[in-house]
């Protein structure tokens, strides 16, 4: 009967990790002194890939690197990964383990409950995080999983962040997540980005966050594709946002909120009357610092709603309006509001419906904005007059440490209308030219991303010299490469 294996990884603190082999009543936990993270493993597969990679300090990461296990791995497992799972009793937890990764198979039902009691037992796992990355989950087996979760958390009030993106999780696991973190008391993070659930389980999650007060950080991005409805269904689908301003009113202790929504056509619809109410929710909230309504395709009316409560709101550090329909109205709303707010580090704007000549509204805001420390215009046409208009700005400005701006060639299907001849539309040797003698005296300035399309040699010279007198800045193209300029 095969049981399942759990290699944890060693705390970087030690040069030689001693590593350890510990059998339990059905598995065999392989663990490092003072481990801090878990990877459980069906036990056929522990044991092909030891026979692959003999030396097990070879491939175990260590708990601060930013690899993940199935990646490092994915060359010998994927085969493994194709066999069907031995039965296996309720799973054996090392007293060292703190974070865990499981790799599910298809959803079977020893498996399953597996996931329920590792969750329910456990007096010491901080972190979760279900990999579905891989070619042979049954669709469908996101919800199983998410239930099992769900089951677990009842019981569970240790764990702490729980990361279930890109699971394949539709409503039924989402619900059965959000009613049981109605009562757990250690939660503070849930990641659901990139699943399938749309209408209830978003509203499932809405209304937790009316009765928690623990969850500090929730992502739902990418999810409820609305470029499968038709438009009649506006109102409905605006309805699944609607919750979430209701949910602000109320709530004290969420500090990050992601609302980015999936599309994957430009013939949609706008959410313009939930934009209204979450900017009417910025108002009263004095909690969230961090919110993403990317991909709403709001239009002007809900971007002036929303700068108009940053005005006074002194809580909100990260704001994402990317992929909307902001024009010029909303773009003079936006530069008001940071002329005056002194609380905002990040705002991202791209991909939306203005322009270069527009967007030197928010050079001149940067004159009398100084807290400001990123901002973000990729997948917009800029033009000389805007960049001269932001090397002016970045010769008084002391704070902006990133700015993107640029067309990106993967966005150029989004469209942006009659804007002018191509020639108006980049950033040439006279805009370039402009941003070399502004950076050459900006220390603060550590990122700029731009267009090169239409920068001829005399202007990439400029910007070389610049960068030679002021060496801890990096300049990237639209695609984000880092360009040999001299």
């Amino acid at each position: 009967m095969v049981g399942y294996w759990a290699v944890c990884a060693a705390h970087v603190s030690s040069a030689q990790p001693e590593v350890h082999a510990m059998p339990t009543k059905m598995c065999t936990v392989v663990a490092a002194q003072d481990a801090d993270m878990l990877f459980l493993l069906p036990g056929d597969m522990l044991l092909r890939v030891c026979k692959s990679w003999p030396n097990l300090r070879d491939w175990i990461p260590l708990s601060r690197s930013t690899r993940r296990l199935s990646d490092l791995m994915r060359p010998q497992i994927r085969e493994i990964m194709e066999k069907p799972l031995g039965a296996a009793n309720a799973l054996q937890m090392d007293h060292l383990a703190r974070s865990a990764t499981l790799l599910p198979h298809d959803g079977q039902p020893n498996y399953i409950n597996n996931v329920t009691e590792l969750i329910r037992l456990s007096s010491v796992l901080a972190f979760l995080e279900v990999d579905f990355h891989n070619p042979v989950v049954d669709r469908g087996g996101g919800d199983k999983v998410a239930v099992a979760i769900s089951r677990g958390l009842k019981e569970n009030n240790v764990l702490a962040k729980l990361d279930l993106s890109g699971c394949e999780i539709g409503d039924e696991g989402t619900q059965a997540i959000g009613n049981a973190l109605e009562t757990n008391t250690s939660l503070t993070e849930l990641n659901l980005s990139e699943n399938d659930f749309a209408e209830a389980g978003t509203i499932a999650i809405a209304d937790l966050l009316k009765k928690n007060k623990v969850l500090t950080k929730v992502d739902i991005s990418e999810n409820n594709d609305r470029s499968v409805l038709p438009a009649g269904d506006a109102d409905r689908f605006a309805a699944r946002f609607d919750a979430f301003a209701r949910a602000l009113n109320v709530n004290t202790t969420l500090k990050s909120l992601n609302l980015h929504v999936r599309t994957t056509s430009t013939d949609v619809f706008s959410v313009d009357t939930s934009a209204f109410k979450i900017a009417a929710a910025l108002n009263v909230n004095v909690a969230l610092t961090e919110l993403s309504v990317r991909g709403w395709y709001m239009e002007d009316a809900a971007a002036v709603k929303i700068a108009k409560a940053l005005e006074t709101n002194m809580a909100l550090r990260r704001l994402s309006l990317g992929l909307n329909r902001i024009k010029s109205m909303g773009v003079v709303a936006i530069a008001n509001m940071l002329a005056v707010n002194r609380t905002l580090i990040t705002l991202d704007l791209g991909l939306n419906d203005f322009y270069g000549p527009i967007a030197s509204v928010l050079a001149i805001a940067l004159h009398a904005n100084s807290t400001l420390r990123e901002l973000y215009l990729q997948g917009m046409y800029m033009c000389d007059f805007a960049a001269s208009a932001f090397a002016n700005a970045l010769k008084v400005n002391t704070g902006l440490c990133v700015l993107h701006f640029g067309i990106e060639v993967n966005w150029l299907y989004m469209g942006f209308g009659a804007i002018g001849t191509e020639a108006e539309c980049y950033v040439g040797d006279a805009g370039a030219i402009a941003l070399a003698e502004a950076i050459r005296s900006n220390t603060a300035l550590k990122e700029l991303r731009i267009d090169f399309a239409e920068i001829g040699d005399v202007g990439k010279q400029a910007l070389a010299d610049a960068v030679t007198v002021n060496p801890n800045l990096k300049i990237l193209d639209s695609r984000g490469c880092e360009l040999p300029l001299a």
